[in-house]
């Protein structure tokens, strides 16, 4: 009775979207395993409001997106930063997926941006 549920509550290829969950059983979910680009947090962002236009709750991205990219961290500071503004907006906040996803590990700048939009301070 106190568990959570979490699964896809859409996915999507180019203009299709597809349910991918029952509503019924999708208490919060993510929108998908984003490319750790631009691309990808548009794809993220597209994948948001399909969910929302499709009546599910709770839902959010991998900030950063969750597969990997070039480099040491697979994710340029600018996208992760990006990212963790549009997560602060979303229902869910996720941080995970390939690679780097700690805010302090590219610079004390980053990790004070990832604050101010975890918890507004």
């Amino acid at each position: 009775k106190d568990r959570l549920i979490m699964s896809r509550p859409v996915d999507g290829y180019d203009f299709i979207f597809l349910d991918f969950s029952p509503q019924r059983v999708v208490l919060s979910g993510w929108v998908g395993d984003e490319d750790p680009t631009f691309e990808g947090i548009e794809n993220a962002l597209k994948r948001y409001l399909q969910s929302a236009w499709a009546g599910y709750p709770n839902f959010g991205s991998d900030i950063g997106g969750y597969r990997s990219g070039d480099g040491t961290l697979g994710r340029t500071k600018e996208l992760f930063i990006r990212w963790a503004q549009l997560g602060a907006f979303s229902p869910l906040m996720e941080n995970g997926g390939n690679k780097e996803h700690r805010p302090w590990a590219f610079d004390s700048e980053t990790l004070e941006i990832y604050k101010k939009s975890d918890i507004g301070s």
